[in-house]
C-alpha cells in the first residue's frame, strides 16, 4: 500500500497487480505489467514527486510508473538487491531503499540504479529485514522477521535502538510508514495492530483494531499528509481507513 504526496490516491498491490484506487475506495486502473508482466509484487512506494515505484521480488526489478500507473521505466538496480526482497522505500531525495530480505541487510540507490550505500541490518546475527523506512531527518527504521525487532538506525548506518514486535512472516510481514512529522507506523499483521513511535524514537502505542468482528491481518500502511492512516486488511480483503470508515 501507497499514497499519493496530495492523498487523494492510494496504490494496493497484489502479487501481480497494481490497482489506482481514489480515496472513496473505486478503483480507476488495474495495472499489469511495466517493461514485462509482474510476477511477484512485494513492495509499493510513491517518491516526493508522485512517481509509484513497484518492487517485483519475482522479477528483481523496480518499476516506475507516473500516478495514473503508466508505466514510465525500471530503476536498473541489481538483482542480488531486488530480488526476492520484500520491502521498498523512496526518501526524500528520491533515494530508492530496499530491504534486502534473502542478504539480510538494507540498501540505498540512486535513479540511475548506483548503489549508494549497503549495511547489514544486525551484524553477526541471522535477519530477514522484510521493510525500511527513512524519516526526513534521515532516520531509518527496519522490520526484521527472525529476530522479530523493529531497528532504528542512524544516517551513519550505526544501530541506535531496537523495539520488539510481534511474530510475523517474511511473505506478510510488519511493513512501515513515516507520516509528514516524521512519526512512524509499524503494522503488526497476526495481531492487527498498528504500532506508532514519536519522531524521537519513543514508542507511543499500540492501536486497537479497527474491525472488531473478524481479526484483520494489518499488512500495508500508508499515511497521508493529512495524519489519515491507511491499512490493508489481507484476510478479509479490506482497505481501512481510520477516517470516513472502510
Amino acid at each position: 500500500l501507497a499514497i499519493s504526496p496530495d492523498g487523494a490516491t492510494l496504490y494496493v498491490s497484489d502479487a501481480k497487480t497494481v490497482l489506482v484506487v481514489d480515496s472513496s475506495g473505486k478503483i480507476q486502473k488495474r495495472v499489469q505489467q511495466g517493461s514485462g508482466r509482474f510476477q511477484e509484487i512485494s513492495d509499493l512506494a510513491v517518491g516526493p514527486g508522485g512517481e509509484v515505484y513497484v518492487l517485483d521480488a519475482g522479477n528483481g526489478i523496480v518499476t516506475v510508473l507516473d500516478a495514473t500507473g503508466g508505466y514510465l521505466r525500471d530503476v536498473p538496480i541489481d538483482e542480488a538487491y531486488s530480488g526476492r526482497s520484500r520491502g521498498l522505500f523512496v526518501d526524500g531525495e528520491n533515494h530508492v531503499w530496499i530491504a534486502n530480505t534473502p542478504n539480510g541487510q538494507v540498501a540505498s540507490f540512486g535513479q540511475d540504479g548506483t548503489l549508494l550505500e549497503s549495511f547489514p541490518l544486525a551484524p553477526g546475527q541471522e535477519t530477514q529485514p522484510v521493510d525500511v523506512a527513512v524519516t526526513s531527518d534521515g532516520i531509518i527504521y527496519a522490520t526484521d522477521v527472525v529476530s522479530n525487532q523493529l531497528f532504528r538506525i542512524e544516517a551513519d548506518s550505526t544501530l541506535r535502538q531496537a523495539w520488539n514486535i510481534p511474530v510475523a512472516n517474511s511473505g506478510d510481514g510488519p511493513h512501515l510508514a513515516v507520516g509528514s512529522d516524521d512519526t512512524l507506523y509499524v503494522t503488526a499483521p497476526e495481531m492487527g495492530l498498528i504500532l506508532t513511535l514519536a519522531p524521537d524514537g519513543e514508542r507511543q502505542a499500540w492501536a486497537v483494531p479497527w474491525r472488531t468482528d473478524v481479526p484483520p491481518k494489518l499488512v500495508g500502511i500508508a499515511a497521508g499528509p493529512d495524519g489519515q492512516i491507511w491499512a490493508i486488511d489481507s484476510s478479509g480483503s479490506v482497505l481501512l481507513s481510520t477516517k470516513g470508515g472502510n
